[in-house]
Order: C-alpha cells, then structure tokens, then sequence
C-alpha cells in the first residue's frame, strides 16, 4: 500500500474519531493513559532496537568484506 494512502486512511479515521467522541474527562484521560504507553514503550524500546540494528549492520558488513577492507 502506498504510503500517502496510508496518511488519507490515517488522517480520516482520525478526524472521525475527533468528531464522534464525546468531549467529556473520561476520553481525554484514555487518550492520556495510552500516549504514557506508548511512550513509554518507545522510550524502552529505542536503545535495544540501536544495539542490536548496529550489530547486525556490522556484521554483515564484515561478511561483506566491505568494513575496513584491506586492499
């Protein structure tokens, strides 16, 4: 699927949320419990995915003998 189909899909269920739920305390305080989760998943997810995204990166740049080749 095409990434600014993705965006349209994204942008109008988003809109339609906004103007089918109710203004009241008990969404917006859903809505906070779940941006907490999601940042804070992404907050312990970001340094594992850059170890192990960089190990793998140099290994198969070693396989490739393309990390400081000695020519």
């Amino acid at each position: 699927m095409k990434v600014w189909v993705k965006l349209l899909i994204g942008s109008i269920l988003g809109m339609l949320i906004g103007f089918l739920l109710p203004n009241n305390e008990a969404v917006f305080a859903a809505f906070q419990w779940l941006e907490k989760l999601a940042l804070g998943i992404g907050r312990y997810a970001v340094i594992p995915v850059l170890v192990f995204s960089l190990t793998v990166a140099v290994y198969e740049l070693r396989m490739d003998e393309q990390f400081w080749p000695m020519v």
